[in-house]
């Protein structure tokens, strides 16, 4: 499988489909809109007070695939945002699913083509 450079973790992955929206997403993130690297993590495990949150399903850790904290800080969380491969339809729950257990003011879900942002009044 062909590799791509994380601009976050600084290391080459694997360029999954929804790896290839994500690392775009990031893009977007740090050379459009300016947002420091240094309050944008990946791969966020989802905490309900100090517990990690495991999906049912799988009995797995939930994670974010990509948390945005306010300037300087790495517990207040301004945006958590959960990427699909270009035209997959779900996930949007999911986000919603971590904006009811976090104090993110922001949800974003985005499949590369289409994106729904929710804003949560905290």
């Amino acid at each position: 499988m062909a590799k791509i450079k994380c601009l976050i973790r600084d290391k080459e992955i694997s360029a999954t489909k929804e790896e290839s929206v994500r690392q775009s997403f990031l893009s977007h993130l740090i050379f459009s809109l300016e947002y420091p690297k240094s309050d944008i993590k990946v791969e966020v495990p989802i905490k309900h007070g100090s517990s990690e949150v495991l999906d049912v399903e799988t009995n797995k850790k939930k994670r974010a695939d990509i948390v945005i904290y306010e300037s300087g800080s790495q517990e207040d969380v301004k945006a958590i945002i959960e990427v699909k491969k270009q035209h997959e339809k779900s996930g949007e729950e999911q986000v919603k699913s971590y904006g009811n257990v976090t104090n993110a003011k922001y949800l974003v879900w985005h499949n590369g083509s289409d994106a729904t942002l929710t804003w949560k009044r905290v």
